[in-house]
């Protein structure tokens, strides 16, 4: 197939309808699962109509995402560049013996991805109206970083399996995330440490406290050249040039650096936002270290969603346009609509105001439903809006 420019095909009009029809049937699925669901039939009929009509938005796009044509050319001829990771390998050659057409194997990766969410949303279903949207919202990435999501697909059905008691399985799938994108060992880090390291009394006295503290110094203070000592360390480890991960380690300054900041390299001014919406995205951040902290001190087993979702606003704060502070959020941000969900659907036991649950409702709806979707309704990304029909 020849390759077409998609900043030169697609309707902008087109892309919107089928983004908020998206959108409303993630929402209104979304409350069927959370209400009208008893039984496991009920749960999958309608979770049915989610997993569909993202696999196929996102599954049918066509070149959105700076490394789509990469991981088109693995799926249709030679692999882009020397992977070193096994089970991706394997994947790409078995989808070129099939011959299908090269698109569906983008809608395979949606699919996988969607249902890990699915899976994990059966542990807490009454959050799924708002985890399924936020989750579209916050994980815009997922049409770039395109094997690393395929990867964290396998983290998130992982997590589901742990939380069914199936610990093998959950370690089976870890491996193949990891066999698929060798940067899983950073997500299945953070999760162990999450799952197994348990404060004391006397630091869960000091811990919210210190989480507040550090949340406000990368907010308000951090600055990109407080990392420059970790490249200098990581540029001086020597590895075998087949070793997974030793470019990221050769090229460390580019990395970790505002060497490798994306918008100074490519010229762009970053917007200044609004002060609502400053204050929206501040406050939504409080909301969940304070009240996330609450719930996992009532319940600890969402323990791995709490602290991935609070290393995701801290990896936020700083990340700017820095590559990888940008790929290591992804891996955590997965879990913050949960948290999101989990937040407001345990709202009448975390406060008894019902003034501060108006409060907090009204924030997170002005940050996702004002700010996330109707506020961006005819915006275009930077590579277009066009689908694989357009061609």
């Amino acid at each position: 197939m020849e390759i077409v420019n998609p900043l030169l095909i697609g309707n902008p009009v087109n892309y919107w309808i089928l983004r908020i029809a998206l959108f409303v049937i993630l929402i209104f699925c979304g409350w069927g699962v959370s209400y009208k669901t008893n039984t496991n039939r009920q749960y999958w009929l309608w979770t049915a109509p989610i997993i569909l009509s993202y696999s196929l938005f996102f599954g049918l796009r066509y070149g959105r995402g700076a490394d789509y044509f990469h991981y088109y050319q693995d799926l249709v001829s030679t692999p882009f560049t020397d992977y070193s990771e096994p089970l991706y390998l394997l994947w790409i050659d078995i989808f070129k013996v099939t011959g299908l057409p090269y698109y569906l194997g983008f809608v395979f990766y949606s699919f996988l991805l969607i249902l890990g969410v699915a899976l994990m949303v059966k542990h807490c279903q009454k959050a799924a109206i708002w985890v399924y949207p936020i989750f579209v919202l916050l994980t815009p990435s997922s049409e770039n970083l395109i094997r690393q999501y395929f990867a964290a697909a396998f983290i998130l059905i992982a997590v589901a399996a742990y939380y069914n008691g199936k610990l093998k399985w959950a370690i089976v799938y870890a491996l193949v995330a990891l066999n698929i994108h060798f940067s899983s060992f950073f997500i299945i880090g953070v999760c162990l440490v999450a799952k197994y390291v348990k404060a004391s009394r006397k630091v869960n006295l000091i811990l919210p406290i210190l989480l507040v503290v550090i949340y406000l110094f990368t907010y308000f203070l951090w600055d990109n050249s407080y990392f420059g000592w970790v490249a200098d360390i990581l540029s001086k480890i020597s590895l075998s040039e087949v070793t997974a991960g030793a470019g990221y380690l050769e090229n460390a300054d580019r990395w970790f650096t505002d060497e490798g900041d994306l918008n100074v390299i490519m010229g762009r001014t970053v917007g200044v936002q609004s002060l609502l919406m400053q204050a929206t995205t501040f406050l939504s951040d409080f909301i969940v270290i304070i009240l996330g902290y609450k719930i996992i001190k009532r319940q600890p087993k969402w323990n791995i969603i709490f602290w991935c979702s609070y290393l995701a606003i801290i990896l936020n704060n700083i990340r700017g346009g820095i590559e990888m502070y940008a790929r290591f959020y992804n891996w955590v941000v997965i879990f913050l609509p949960f948290m999101y969900g989990l937040i407001i659907i345990n709202l009448k036991s975390l406060t008894k105001s019902q003034l501060i649950r108006v409060a907090i409702i009204a924030i997170l709806l002005i940050q996702f439903g004002y700010y996330g979707i109707i506020r961006s309704i005819g915006s275009i990304g930077y590579s277009g809006c066009a689908f694989v029909w357009d061609l």
